[in-house]
C-alpha cells in the first residue's frame, strides 16, 4: 500500500512518436510537419491524452495541440478533475515517482494559474492553464486545446519522459493497493 500526496487516478508516461527523422526529434522543415506524444490510461480511468506538436516554417515557431480522450472512470460527476504533466516517469509501479508538476520557471503552487496570463503559469499545469477535465453522466470527457509553451526540444520545457496524472476532485490522500 502507498500513500500518495494527492489522489492519482491514473498515471502515464509519455512517449514520442514521430514521423520525421532527426538526431533530436524536433518538427523541422516544412509547417505539415509534426510530432506527437500519447498518454494512455489504464487503470481506474481509461482513454489517452495526445500531443501533437506542430512546427510552423514561415514563424519558427512551435505549438502543441493536446487533445484529451477519457472514455470511462470520471464516475464523480458533480467534480472537477485537475490534471497535470508531472516531472518525472513513474517507475515500478510508485506513485509518487511522479514528483511535482513541470515548473522550469518555478513558478509554484504558489501562484494560482488562470487565463489570460498563460505565460506566468507552471508549465504542467494543464487544468490551471485549459480548465479541470468535467466528465458527462457516462463518466467520459473529449476536449482539445492548443499550447504554446510546451517544447519538443528544450528538455527542461518538454512533456516527453514525464507522466501525465489526472487527480481526484477532493484532493484527500489516495490509498493505493497493489
Amino acid at each position: 500500500m502507498a500513500v500518495l500526496k494527492s489522489i492519482i487516478i491514473a498515471f502515464v508516461t509519455l512517449v514520442a512518436y514521430s514521423s520525421l527523422v532527426s538526431a533530436d526529434a524536433t518538427p523541422k522543415g516544412t509547417k505539415n510537419d509534426t510530432q506527437s506524444a500519447v498518454a494512455t490510461f489504464t487503470q481506474g480511468v481509461t482513454g489517452i491524452i495526445t500531443f501533437q506538436g506542430y512546427y510552423d516554417n514561415t514563424t519558427k515557431k512551435t505549438s502543441t495541440v493536446i487533445k484529451v480522450d477519457i472514455h470511462s472512470g470520471l464516475n464523480n460527476h458533480t467534480g472537477v478533475y485537475p490534471y497535470h504533466i508531472h516531472v518525472n516517469p513513474i517507475t515500478n509501479g510508485n506513485c509518487t515517482t511522479a514528483g511535482g508538476h513541470l515548473d522550469p520557471k518555478n513558478v509554484t503552487d504558489a501562484y494560482t494559474c488562470a487565463p489570460p496570463n498563460l505565460v506566468a503559469c507552471q508549465l504542467g499545469d494543464l487544468s490551471g492553464k485549459y480548465g479541470k477535465l468535467i466528465p458527462d453522466s457516462e463518466g467520459k470527457n473529449k476536449t482539445s486545446e492548443v499550447d504554446e509553451f510546451l517544447s519538443w526540444t528544450d528538455e527542461a520545457y518538454s512533456m516527453l519522459g514525464r507522466s501525465v496524472v489526472i487527480h481526484f476532485p477532493n484532493g484527500k490522500l489516495f490509498l493505493l493497493y497493489r
